[in-house]
């Protein structure tokens, strides 16, 4: 194949992926530009965000568009139909923008960095922005094989390949173009900046992986020919599977103690479960490419039954995180996930995976129902947790007329559910669910005393209070640069030793006990109190030194570094000279 083949094959396919999806290229070329646009601005806003959001957003909906399209015209055999749902995908992004920008006023300045910009959206716009990307990706995966089920397993295994082809591609292009901009920063420039860098990884990783995931997106075919590689059926069959297993086991045995122990649910179990559940859900919606035998005949009957269960546990565990402190997103979210798990288990259990478009099909409406409407995650959580500071505000006598009365005389549990739920709406909510606090403005987080009577109290200054720390004791540093030794004449022996708590030095055994240093020589005892040791530091002495006196004769003691707490005997360690007559 000669230079000209390759060129022609390979301009033929960019030409044909952007007659399929051009909108969605167009939007990742837009996203592109932005993102390199704020690589070189020192300050940008949040509308800036809200743009980089509407972008990426409208890459998913407008390949979702392109994909209902295609569907459309196996149905319909008409061309005016792209027009109205490409209109309608622009007026949905031009919708969410001015949604986004209005939403929050406030600019917000942080680096432009594509991924971590978007981490900052929150509140309503940033629940929608997520819950539509996920409902797209998941309606991409089925919605051009609506009328032809068969293959989905096949049709997800290539839209898996396309991601693997486009990533490992892209990383290769973006390696070796970072490679040729540092060779000619350092070779004709003398110096790096960062900015082309990253302007580099915005268009490879964007707009080249993009283009290169596309020209593999697979088309609507049964696939009945196709042929899956060995090493996938291999990977998934042999690794995925048996790895779920072992996960599974774990969950199993955890729920086993919690049942014979009467343990307590740790709060992480509802995630482990939806992870398991999912992956599980996702390995059987593509294990029909795998060549029948035993084992995986015996996986697909049993995995489907041992979901419910460990559902149950994620139920339970929500339940009661809700009941005690109401519905946040994230648990409306978790529940929702724990539905959509539940009806796919039951489904494969009934319908022996013979369709798997009903389980992906739920799963985007649960998105959607979850992200935008009355019964999204923002607006149910945004009742609950008012309900919850109005129920705790009126049993205050903290709210009347619709305005804050101060109340300092407010039990300590009260205080931490209200300063919870308050800073709850500040992070979380936009201000106008809060009337309120509204009227008040930004006063109210500056001094929050004078409005409520009292400052936000924190879980830790709770658990510091009902659980207070031990008394830490009598503590002593001391290790000056120098030491003087005098009046040594009348001993006759010397020894130098770092000793511990029960530490020995000939006949002397050194001790840590009731705030004192005792020294013990057989059956006498001789005791330096640490007050003693400390009042001699603080009076900026020379040197450290005690004499004791036994039956026997006397000892002195020289110290040349001591550490010590008196409620931690092992902790004690001191450097010094023991003079003996």
């Amino acid at each position: 194949m000669t230079i000209k083949d390759i060129l022609k094959n390979n301009f033929s396919d960019l030409k044909y992926t952007i007659l399929r999806f051009p909108l969605a290229i167009l939007s990742a070329i837009l996203l592109t530009i932005v993102t390199i646009y704020g690589n070189f601005q020192e300050e940008i806003t949040y509308r800036y965000t809200v743009l980089l959001a509407v972008f990426t957003v409208g890459i998913f909906l407008f390949i979702f568009i392109s994909l209902l399209n295609s569907f459309l015209q196996t149905v319909f055999n008409k061309a005016y139909y792209k027009y109205l749902t490409n209109l309608l995908g622009i007026v949905i992004l031009i919708g969410l923008y001015y949604f986004g920008k209005n939403s929050n006023l406030t600019n917000y300045i942080y680096p432009s960095v594509f991924f971590i910009d978007l981490l900052y959206l929150t509140k309503k716009f940033g629940t929608i922005v997520y819950g539509l990307i996920v409902f797209f990706i998941v309606s991409s995966l089925y919605i051009e094989k609506l009328n032809n089920p068969r293959g989905t397993d096949i049709y997800i295994y290539k839209i898996i390949r396309a991601i693997g082809i486009s990533v490992i591609f892209s990383i290769v292009i973006l390696v070796g173009t970072q490679l040729i901009l540092y060779a000619l920063s350092i070779l004709f420039f003398d110096f790096i900046d960062y900015r082309y860098f990253m302007s580099n990884i915005n268009l490879i990783m964007i707009l080249v992986n993009l283009i290169v995931f596309l020209s593999n997106y697979p088309k609507a075919s049964i696939y009945e020919d196709y042929i899956v590689p060995k090493f996938f059926k291999k990977l998934l069959i042999n690794i995925v599977v048996v790895l779920l297993i072992i996960f599974g086991l774990i969950l199993y045995i955890y729920f086993a103690m919690i049942l014979i122990q009467r343990r307590i649910l740790v709060r992480q179990i509802a995630y482990l479960v939806i992870v398991y559940g999912g992956f599980t859900i996702g390995t059987l919606m593509l294990l029909n490419i795998v060549d029948n035998n035993k084992f995986k005949t015996t996986y697909m009957k049993i995995a489907p039954i041992s979901i419910i269960p460990l559902l149950g546990m994620l139920f339970y565990s929500m339940g009661g995180r809700i009941n005690n402190y109401g519905v946040t997103e994230n648990r409306y979210f978790v529940v929702l996930i724990g539905l959509w798990l539940l009806f796919s288990s039951i489904y494969f259990i009934v319908n022996k995976y013979k369709n798997n478009l009903p389980v992906l099909m739920v799963f985007s409406l649960l998105t959607l129902i979850g992200t935008v409407g009355p019964l999204s995650a923002y607006n149910i959580s945004t009742r609950s947790q008012k309900s919850r500071l109005e129920y705790y505000l009126n049993k205050n006598n903290m709210l009347q007329d619709e305005k804050l009365v101060p109340n300092s005389d407010v039990s300590k549990e009260d205080k931490l559910e209200i300063t919870n739920i308050l800073e709850y709406f500040i992070y979380n909510k936009d201000e106008k669910e809060l009337p309120y606090i509204v009227e008040i403005g930004d006063d109210f987080t500056l001094d929050t005393g004078k409005y409520l009577g009292f400052d936000f109290y924190y879980s830790y200054e709770y658990e510091m209070e009902e659980n207070p720390e031990p008394e830490t004791g009598i503590g002593i540093s001391y290790q000056p640069d120098k030491v003087e030794v005098d009046n040594i004449e009348e001993y006759k022996h010397m020894d130098l030793q770092t000793v511990f708590n029960n530490s020995i030095i000939g006949d002397y055994t050194f001790v840590v006990k009731d705030d004192n240093l005792e020294i013990h020589k057989n059956e006498e005892i001789q005791a330096i109190s640490f007050d003693e040791i400390n009042e001699k530091i603080n009076t900026s002495i020379s040197s450290l030194e005690f004499e004791l006196e036994f039956s026997d004769g006397k000892i002195k003691i020289l110290f040349y570094m001591i550490n010590a707490s008196s409620n931690e005997p092992e902790s004690f360690m001191a450097t010094l000279l023991l003079f003996t007559d």
